[in-house]
């Protein structure tokens, strides 16, 4: 079903490519032959970003709160600059005013890098807060990170499809999660992932998903990677995690 093939590009840098079959023709959302398919893309991302040692990355995150009905809260509009840096095996999330967790009072500032001065309480929110920015690094860190991929969501995630599709005369793959809900209803949260099937990295997310206030909020990720480097002599994935990928002769 999906095709995949590593190639070395450079002595530090390992390419993972993968177009599945079914992309170019995509199966009901839902369908088990369609979350198949998706959950074995999903589980090949997480198998790239495992096995990053270098990786940094600028991205811009818009997200919408509505209003709600009784007016009781007002609509909220976010725009945040932020960057992700992965070196020698910490993982660092910070806004245009620092460290993401210091910049809404998540713990003293400068002592999240060391992993210094904070309480359990912090230390949890601190990465809630770090996942919610960057939602892609989960696929490095969370034991689980489909069914834990919002922060949040008891449901947890599934992935339900990819399709091909065009961004600035590209082709890219769109991996779709959804949370909560049923092929015939609602779901509480649909987040859309567009990939670079060349780097295999995440170049976009975008998301729609009900708070527990009963307010929607829409959320959408530009991210745009500056390097990622693995290492040349990582073992390949254990077999069947994922069992899409075929190393290259």
């Amino acid at each position: 079903m999906v095709r995949a093939w590593i190639t070395l590009a450079c002595a530090a840098l390992l390419t993972v490519a993968i177009v599945p079959a079914a992309a170019a023709n995509p199966l009901p959302p839902g369908s088990p032959e369609a979350s198949a398919e998706a959950t074995s893309f999903f589980e090949a991302l997480v198998w790239r970003y495992r096995q990053l040692i270098r990786y940094a990355d600028s991205s811009r995150l818009e997200q919408v709160v509505e209003a709600t009905e009784e007016a009781t809260a007002d609509e909220v509009r976010t725009s945040v600059a932020v960057r992700t840096v992965i070196e020698q095996g910490r993982v660092e999330v910070s806004t245009g005013s620092g460290r993401a967790a210091d910049a809404v009072g998540a713990g003293p500032k400068g002592l999240h890098r060391l992993g210094l001065g904070r309480t359990p309480a912090e230390a949890s929110l601190g990465r809630e807060i770090d996942l919610t920015l960057a939602p892609h690094l989960g696929l490095r860190v969370l034991d689980e990170p489909l069914r834990d991929f919002r922060p949040g969501r008891s449901a947890g995630f599934t992935a339900t499809q990819i399709e091909r599709i065009t961004v600035d005369e590209r082709e890219m793959i769109r991996v779709e999660l959804r949370s909560g809900g049923d092929t015939h209803g609602e779901p509480a949260a649909v987040f859309g992932l567009t990939v670079d099937p060349e780097s295999m990295l995440i170049r976009r997310i975008e998301g729609s998903e009900r708070l527990p206030d009963g307010r929607a909020c829409t959320t959408d990720l530009s991210i745009d990677p500056e390097y990622a480097e693995i290492d040349p002599a990582a073992p390949p994935p254990p077999a069947g995690t994922p069992a899409a990928l075929v190393p290259a002769a």
